[in-house]
């Protein structure tokens, strides 16, 4: 039973690719990830999140830590991830920089205009650099 829900969700990622990719080269170039994340934000609602985030947060702490990621990834089918992997995942969204995710942090991640602006400051830095 557990590899048919495997399955199912090797199947939906499928599908979601195929609705993503306007291109059709099997992967999803920048403009149409900026496009699905307009299509997503109009349609996530915080309930939706909530349970997005509680499937991440396998202990119950209220917080997504490396190790959570670990057996959620697991979970899902995932298994080679490592923790080096997730260790870069926790970094990105990590803004209190405590070493896990807050609901509060998981939930910046769906916002686009964050990623925008967050883009932006990030070219600033690399053109103050060069």
């Amino acid at each position: 039973m557990k590899d048919q829900n495997i399955g199912s969700a090797d199947g939906e990622i499928d599908k979601i690719i195929r609705e993503i990719d306007y291109i059709g080269n099997g992967k999803i170039n920048y403009t149409e990830f900026l496009s699905a994340t307009l299509q997503i934000k109009e349609t996530l609602t915080e309930e939706m999140l909530w349970r997005l985030f509680k499937k991440f947060d396998v202990d119950d702490t209220g917080f997504i830590s490396k190790e959570n990621l670990v057996e959620a990834f697991k979970r899902l089918g995932r298994a080679r991830l490592t923790l080096t992997d997730v260790s870069e995942m926790i970094y990105a969204h990590d803004i209190a920089k405590d070493g896990q995710i807050s609901f509060a942090e998981f939930k910046k991640i769906f916002e686009f205009e964050d990623k925008v602006e967050h883009l932006q400051l990030r070219e600033q830095d690399e053109g103050a650099i060069t």
